[in-house]
């Protein structure tokens, strides 16, 4: 299976995923931007720009409402397998927190980088798990080589889930 995700204006992204019903697509705002994802099976992606992964590891269902978090990790080419190997051992620990709906690990082959998507039931429970004393030991950031490249460094970004309603409000704004 693979992801793919892009990001541009509500607007656009909908009229674009609009042609493809056969697919579910799940759109995410951060601040004033909007990424669309979803999940497929052949490689190529209907995103002329966007990422695709390879989908390493899956649970839970995405739903239309949650916080969605995604742990960006590239990995030197030698510590690949390493850190596939963690990943693996790891991942059904991560996914038993409290508050997670569904989590996805993603792969892009062409840069070696990893994504760890998670959706929460709410921002709260994100906070409550990074404060907890279980985020030092499962953090996946500290099994990967890093580059010495300092735009190659691990980041997070943080997503709200766009349900129907929050579109239609922002429609009768514009």
């Amino acid at each position: 299976m693979w992801a793919s995700f892009t990001s541009g204006t509500y607007h656009f992204l909908q009229d674009m995923t609009k042609k493809h019903s056969e697919y579910d697509f799940y759109f995410m705002r951060h601040q004033q931007s909007t990424l669309v994802y979803y999940e497929h099976k052949r490689k190529k992606s209907i995103f002329v720009s966007g990422k695709t992964f390879s989908i390493l590891h899956t649970a839970g269902s995405i739903l239309p409402k949650g916080f969605v978090t995604m742990e960006h990790i590239p990995v030197n080419d030698d510590g690949i397998k390493l850190f596939q190997d963690r990943l693996a051992a790891l991942f059904p620990e991560l996914v038993e927190r409290t508050g997670v709906t569904a989590m996805r690990a993603l792969r892009q082959e062409k840069k070696q980088e990893f994504v760890i998507m998670t959706q929460w039931k709410n921002e709260r429970y994100e906070q409550l798990w990074r404060e907890s004393p279980f985020h030092k030991e499962q953090d996946l950031r500290q099994f990967a080589r890093l580059s010495a490249y300092f735009a190659e460094r691990p980041f997070t970004n943080e997503y709200y889930m766009i349900e129907e309603e929050d579109t239609e409000e922002s429609d009768a704004l514009d």
